[in-house]
């Protein structure tokens, strides 16, 4: 598989596939799948038809991972630390999509409400 010069840019994007991912960082899907049943905090979020989404920082995770794999030159007591770095984050990022997710759910119900009343007045309006 060909990796991709820029490993190290700037990521725009909010959530990128699993193949996206592996594009990027030049890693074999099957590797970033058995990676994450091998390092708990690794984990995809999975979205419709359960294709596995990775946010920049699971990237970042995996990258490190990958430069340890690759160099065995990092301490394990650094590679340790941004791994707890960003277990914490996607702790942060998971309460984050929830508060987002009641907020949607919230907004439509409220709309459904709205929509209740709307229909109750066009047929009291249609009646007279």
């Amino acid at each position: 598989m060909a990796t991709n010069q820029n490993k190290s840019a700037p990521l725009s994007k909010r959530y990128y596939k699993i193949s996206e991912v592996s594009q990027l960082l030049g890693i074999n899907q099957s590797t970033l799948r058995n990676w994450e049943s091998s390092h708990p905090k690794l984990r995809s979020i999975r979205r419709i038809k359960n294709q596995r989404y990775y946010t920049p920082l699971d990237i970042d995770y995996i990258r490190s991972i990958h430069d340890e794999k690759q160099n065995k030159s990092l301490p394990q007591r650094n590679v340790s630390t941004r791994q707890t770095n960003v277990s914490e984050t996607n702790d942060d990022q998971a309460k984050t999509s929830s508060n987002e997710a009641n907020k949607v759910a919230k907004l439509v119900s409220e709309l459904r409400a709205i929509q209740t009343e709307l229909k109750d007045l066009s047929s009291r309006l249609s009646d007279d």
